[in-house]
């Protein structure tokens, strides 16, 4: 027997006036006649001795209203005639124009997610939709989703043949072996959904796998080949995205397959909320965090880390990752969390962090361009190494990084003109083999200091950069992530120092470098760059 309960329809958003956003479309106006666009973004008719006859479709909406087919219908043949001898390019102009609109309103973008640990790129990776990062863009069609209504039925069988019947989206709770709850979700036009996931299936758009953090050498990072079990969902996550400005991202706990479903065991931590209806969180969990003033302020920092359920909620996390809190009255969410992602959101999926950014921080982010020049910069000051002599090199941002000092054998680009650095004092070196201790420590030969040696890397994201002031004339003074060597502003490196990202399943939380994934030092976790100046 199967029992259905209609769920409530969702609250109206309240989106914003189109008159403040920085994409303000054209209002369209329907007349008897031709219609086409003026520079000034309105739309004119050929027949301008009667205005009145126009009808305006809605100002939030690239789609004319009804009227357009009531007053094509009116149309005099006689003026038809008239108006393609007169005008018999115009129609095909308006079908550029047209198109022109559709490709403006289908080019939009949400936003960006980066993943964690990867300086740029990925560069074992054979797929598109493997990379180390993801633009989120208006889908040509929407396909976003959202509850419906939830049945009640006694056997799988039962719940495969409802499906069956309506094959859309939906989430199966298992209870028990006679019990099982089917929310079924119907289609939403005002929203575009992105799936996230280690599957490789057509249903996942953005394939996150585990991230391998390296190991730090006197030589570089080196990665260790080491096949372990993913703990990274096959359908991690969906974000559910609003077409309209202010283009609202929200993020749900795990992704529809290939069928178009969810399923959650009898062992999965499941409930009942206010409203009725049936939700619960997937088996490793997706954790969001939102910095507390955001990614680019001065005083940010990291705030508590939140777990997302399927159906949105969210919850405050006890000592083990899995279970949320609980009251007296069951599963209870934070009205102080959302699951709206903001610019400088963290997305953990127990194998691999992500990184939300905004457009609107997008817009203020560093460069590639931007990070060139202060390469440049440190070129053009001819740094020189104390005790080798020789003028040490940067590489460029769009060069890819080099770990192998012995794969250098020209003159300019040999091994001792890579940059080095003390990490326990600063000063910058050539690759020398001077003040060798053991452990891969070394003396620094200016202070006499002892601590690690390491090869400095350019950070190459811009994604990951803090800084907002870019200009030609206010270029950043390099610092360097402790004990990966990773160079980055000094703005970048307080920030991410004070991020606490989860790692794994019961390890903690603890500060690492945005470019490679290592854990920072928590003494000192970046250094200031003391370079010796050429003559």
């Amino acid at each position: 027997m199967t029992k259905t309960i209609d769920l409530p329809n969702n609250s109206k958003l309240k989106i914003r006036s189109r008159s403040s956003s920085r994409e303000k479309p054209g209002t369209l106006f329907v007349t008897n006649s031709i219609v086409r666009a003026n520079s000034n973004n309105k739309l004119l008719h050929s027949d301008e001795l009667n205005p009145s006859t126009s009808t305006s479709a809605s100002s939030a909406s690239y789609s004319t209203s009804s009227s357009f087919t009531d007053s094509g219908s009116n149309l005099d043949t006689n003026n038809n005639n008239i108006n393609n001898i007169i005008y018999p390019k115009l129609k095909a102009v308006d079908q550029k124009e047209g198109e022109t609109r559709r490709m403006n309103a289908t080019s939009i973008k949400y936003g960006e997610l980066v993943v964690l640990g990867y300086n740029g790129s990925i560069s074992n990776s054979n797929s598109p939709r493997r990379k180390s990062k993801f633009m989120l863009k208006r889908r040509d069609l929407p396909n976003g989703v959202k509850p419906a209504s939830q049945h009640f039925v006694q056997s799988s069988q039962e719940a495969d043949n409802l499906i069956q019947k309506h094959p859309n989206h939906s989430v199966t709770y298992t209870l028990s072996r006679n019990q099982t709850v089917v929310v079924q979700y119907s289609s939403d036009e005002k929203t575009d959904m992105f799936q996230i996931g280690r599957s490789s299936e057509s249903a996942i758009d953005f394939i996150v796998l585990d991230t391998q953090v390296p190991q730090v050498t006197s030589s570089g990072l080196k990665t260790t080949n080491q096949h372990q079990q993913s703990t990274i969902s096959r359908f991690s996550c969906r974000i559910i995205v609003d077409r309209e400005y202010p283009y609202t991202a929200r993020i749900y706990a795990a992704g529809f397959d290939a069928s178009k479903r969810i399923f959650l065991g009898e062992k999965a931590t499941k409930w009942t909320n206010e409203k009725n209806e049936l939700d619960g969180v997937t088996t490793n969990g997706v954790l969001i965090m939102h910095p507390t003033s955001g990614f680019t302020g001065v005083e940010s920092k990291s705030s508590e880390w939140m777990e997302v359920s399927v159906g949105g909620a969210v919850f405050s996390l006890s000592e083990t990752r899995l279970t949320p809190m609980l009251s007296k009255s069951g599963h209870i969410s934070n009205p102080n969390k959302s699951n709206i992602l903001r610019d400088g959101t963290l997305i953990d999926l127990c194998g691999a962090t992500l990184l939300w950014r905004s457009i609107e921080g997008l817009q203020r982010t560093p460069t590639k361009h931007y990070l060139d020049m202060n390469l440049e910069y440190l070129n053009q000051l001819r740094p020189q190494c104390p005790v080798g002599l020789k003028t040490l090199i940067f590489a460029s941002a769009g060069v890819s990084n080099q770990f192998d000092l012995s794969a250098s054998t020209s003159s300019l680009n040999s091994s001792d003109r890579v940059p080095m650095v003390y990490l326990k004092c600063g000063h910058v070196h050539g690759n020398h083999d001077w003040g060798i201790k053991k452990d891969n420590e070394r003396e620094c030969p200016l202070c006499r200091k002892v601590g690690p040696y390491v090869q400095l890397v350019m950070g190459l994201e811009p994604s990951l950069f803090t800084d907002t002031d870019i200009n030609i004339a206010n270029l950043f003074k390099p610092y360097a992530f402790k004990p990966c060597g990773h160079m980055a502003s000094e703005k970048t490196c307080k920030y991410w120092s004070r991020i606490l990202v989860p790692q794994g399943t019961a390890q903690g939380l603890c500060s690492i470098c945005p470019f490679c994934a290592v854990t920072l030092c928590k003494e000192q976790p970046f250094v200031k760059l003391i370079f010796q100046e050429g003559v």
